[in-house]
């Protein structure tokens, strides 16, 4: 079987190794985009610059049963978080072992960084109240 993936993101090539893994199937990964590398990208705070071009957005097509009317709508913004965490479960291993929101047995290997700058830390210390639920 010959697989074809479109998108390099972390779920792809998740994908595409586990597709692969035992060598039986062909895996086809095809990428568009541009470096994730731009300052805005890295600082949270600044995610409506990126959002906002076309460079890194997919810009919306109109829709025949709107009317023909444009919605925005931002990339990662198709399913929640609580549809796909037990997904990036399954991908992540993290260093400091797995707990309710990150894996302990998955091929991407992650781990936390020591927060130094005031805007990055704003940002994350809110992302924690899923591992109380």
């Amino acid at each position: 079987m010959t697989a074809i993936i479109v998108g390099g993101g972390s779920a792809g090539c998740v994908l595409a190794d586990r597709l692969s893994t035992d060598g039986r199937n062909e895996v086809v990964v095809s990428e568009y985009g541009s470096s994730d590398r731009l300052i805005f990208i890295q600082m949270p705070s600044a995610l409506t610059i990126p959002i906002n071009t076309s460079r890194y957005n997919w810009r919306n097509e109109a829709e025949p049963a709107l009317v023909s009317r444009k919605l925005p709508t931002p990339r990662g913004k198709g399913l929640g978080y609580a549809n796909l965490l037990p997904y990036f479960r399954r991908a992540d291993t993290r260093d400091e072992g797995g707990d309710a929101c990150r894996g302990h047995s998955g091929p991407l290997h992650t781990r936390s960084v020591s927060v130094t700058n005031p805007l990055h830390a704003a940002w994350i210390r809110p992302q924690r109240w899923l591992a109380m639920r």
